[in-house]
């Protein structure tokens, strides 16, 4: 996985992060560095058959109206923590 990180930094791409054999990229990667990546992993390894599957995730959303309802209500709760904590002044000196 050093030669994925170290091909794919030279190209400007920067994981965010490692996980057991995946690396999470913000953006995609593109078919030609994905080639080279491959290419020079396959070669690191000898082995000629080493192919990189690419997944792009897709972000949580709620199905459920009891999750979204509470998720809402969270969100509102939290909001109206921040804008009373923004007004707070501290008196520890």
């Amino acid at each position: 996985m050093n030669v994925l990180r170290d091909v794919a930094a030279r190209n400007g791409h920067k994981p965010l992060a490692n996980i057991h054999d995946a690396v999470f990229f913000r953006n995609r990667l593109g078919s030609d560095l994905k080639s080279e990546i491959e290419l020079a992993m396959q070669q690191e390894m000898g082995n000629h058959y080493f192919k990189i599957a690419a997944n792009q995730l897709q972000g949580y959303t709620s199905v459920s109206k009891d999750v979204i309802a509470f998720e809402a209500e969270h969100r509102a709760r939290i909001a109206a923590e921040e804008r009373f904590s923004s007004g707070y002044k501290s008196t520890w000196h």
